[in-house]
């Protein structure tokens, strides 16, 4: 093409706020969290989105946003034609007995947004090396998705796109330590906010009372809440998300475990093994060593 035309439909987004919006069924959505917790149903299920991640969803899904705090994410959507121009949403789930070897393999990169397990639902943690990289794509595909003369635009979009892709699907097989779906309670409103709280502030000293203090509730009432719609303790969902970043830099970087201990909300070497053994079922080191990519 010789003009800023493109032969696929995209769009990209940055968002604070407004969570109002359909999502397409001819396309594939990606959300990019960058800050905060979302709330979301998909297929009835509720599930929690928290950052840093990224969420891959289809068209064949019914995906809805019911509530967020203190969130900023980017959304790209895009046709799966973007990749090869035979694709649509509906015969990459479906694929046909004429796709040629090729067609198959491109298939391999948009699997995020297909494969689904009871594990994996579509939620990839993203490890802190990635954010940069990411951000840069998304901010690439927003610029030019502005600009109306870049030359040869379709073939731009294509290849940020596809090296967006090979990030997500080298993160596609990390470790995933805990279960991100919520209960649906009457008391879902205060104990979302925790959750919010929890993931926004897990780096520094929180107790019972803090929590209790900064929500303006007590201990006996906020355990069985939080129990009801989490199946946990408040401190036991905090320890959960501290093991699962300390888990995301055991594999992807070199910094010694008294350092990630620290990083993650951690003052105590003992606790910190006793915790990450109990969730992981090995000890830091014998975890690295297990699950360590190159770096």
């Amino acid at each position: 093409m010789q003009d800023g035309t493109v032969w696929f439909d995209l769009d990209i987004y940055n968002t604070i706020s407004t969570f109002d919006m359909v999502f397409s069924r001819d396309k594939l959505h990606l959300l990019f969290i960058k800050k905060g917790v979302l709330y979301v149903n998909i297929n009835d299920k509720k599930l929690i989105l928290t950052a840093v991640s990224i969420f891959c969803f289809n068209g064949h899904e019914n995906f809805v946003i019911q509530n967020k705090c203190n969130v900023e994410v980017t959304i790209l959507s895009f046709s799966p034609n973007v990749i090869n121009s035979s694709f649509t949403v509906e015969n990459i789930h479906n694929i046909p007995s004429n796709f040629s070897k090729t067609d198959r393999l491109d298939c391999l990169c948009l699997q995020p947004f297909i494969h689904r397990t009871g594990q994996y639902i579509g939620q990839i943690e993203v490890g802190l090396k990635q954010v940069d990289k990411i951000n840069f794509l998304l901010k690439k595909i927003m610029d030019i998705s502005e600009n109306s003369y870049i030359f040869n635009k379709d073939f731009i979009y294509r290849s940020a796109i596809l090296e967006l892709l090979l990030i997500i699907n080298q993160h596609s097989n990390k470790v995933i330590l805990y279960d991100n779906t919520i209960q649906n309670t009457d008391n879902s409103s205060i104990i979302e906010d925790i959750v919010g709280y929890l993931h926004t502030f897990y780096t520094q000293n929180i107790t019972i009372a803090t929590i209790t203090r900064n929500f303006n509730t007590n201990r006996t009432t906020l355990s069985k809440k939080f129990k009801e719609k989490l199946g946990v303790t408040p401190i036991d969902y905090l320890n959960r998300i501290r093991i699962s970043k300390a888990a995301l830099l055991l594999q992807e970087s070199n910094m010694p475990i008294n350092q990630i201990m620290i990083k993650v909300g951690f003052n105590n070497r003992n606790y910190f093994n006793k915790v990450f053994k109990k969730q992981t079922g090995l000890r830091p080191g014998e975890f690295r060593r297990n699950y360590r990519k190159p770096v």
